[in-house]
């Protein structure tokens, strides 16, 4: 299960900078990924 999945990118310092929250849509049955590439930050969780 996801807890969270952010898109965004690291600036010059590595610093994740967060462009997006993804929501239920993009993620109940996986990553539906998109055409173009994007970065993901993936949490997930357990029950």
């Amino acid at each position: 299960m996801w807890a969270r999945v952010e898109e965004g990118q690291f600036d010059a310092s590595g610093k994740w900078t967060m462009e997006r929250n993804w929501n239920g849509d993009q993620t109940d049955y996986g990553l539906n990924l998109p055409a173009t590439p994007v970065v993901l930050k993936v949490r997930i969780r357990s029950y």
